[in-house]
């Protein structure tokens, strides 16, 4: 099995999504108490993210991937750019439904992989450009306590990988 790097695929369906939201439905969004722009867009985003990332990749989401929160896309491997410093936000345990992050931590990301969740910003509503990635660490040597914690990494630290791909298998370059 290997891996093959990603990035161009979720780069492209990020820079489209944001712009997508930014040119056209950011000034009809009048509030969350209203149904639309906001359930148009998102019918339209996850077809993006169906069309441009998963089935170039041939990644199967979960069935209920687009309902509710989340859930980690364990053929999307994030991964830190450097073995070097990266900041690094994680979720309090025990945090409930709410999304409660503890304080940015410099780190060493030597040796973290995680699987992708999803990309990440606090104000969906306002410009977009998701400064962040949500992702579960599965692997990190340096710090084995927070193996299968959420956490927030920065876009720009972070490289993207497919995982379980055969040999034979041609994914688009």
């Amino acid at each position: 099995m290997n891996i093959k790097s990603i990035r161009r695929e979720l780069f492209r369906y990020l820079d489209l999504t944001c712009h997508l939201w930014n040119a056209y439905f950011s000034d009809l969004f009048d509030g969350l108490d209203k149904c639309e722009p906001l359930d148009t867009f998102e019918l339209i985003d996850n077809n993006l993210f169906v069309s441009l990332v998963c089935r170039p990749l041939s990644i199967q989401l979960p069935e209920d991937y687009f309902f509710g929160q989340r859930k980690v896309v364990k053929e999307i491997v994030v991964a830190p750019i450097s073995d070097g410093e990266i900041v690094v936000r994680f979720r309090e345990l025990n945090s409930g439904l709410g999304q409660i992050w503890n304080k940015s931590e410099v780190v060493i990301g030597r040796g973290m992989s995680c699987f992708f969740m999803e990309f990440f910003q606090w104000h969906r509503y306002n410009y977009r450009n998701f400064p962040f990635v949500r992702c579960m660490i599965v692997e990190w040597p340096e710090r084995q306590d927070f193996v299968g914690r959420e956490v927030l990494l920065k876009t720009e630290d972070i490289d993207f990988f497919r995982t379980g791909i055969d040999e034979g298998e041609n994914l688009k370059d």
